[in-house]
């Protein structure tokens, strides 16, 4: 699991870090949406909401 994804937790107390020293592999994060004239509401929402919130998480 990465550990961008459980860092709340870490910070807060509720979970700890067992393994400090495994390798993580770094990588790039996609959306990946269909090529269209018009953006569904819902998935602009998605896509915005996912460029704000991941950043500051990895």
């Amino acid at each position: 699991v990465p550990s961008w994804l459980l860092d709340q937790y870490v910070k807060r107390g509720e979970m700890v870090v067992v393994l400090d020293r495994c390798f993580v592999c770094e990588g790039d994060i996609h959306a990946i949406w269909p090529k269209t004239r018009y953006l569904p509401r819902k998935t602009r929402c998605v896509i915005d909401a996912l460029a704000q919130a991941v950043p500051p998480m990895i």
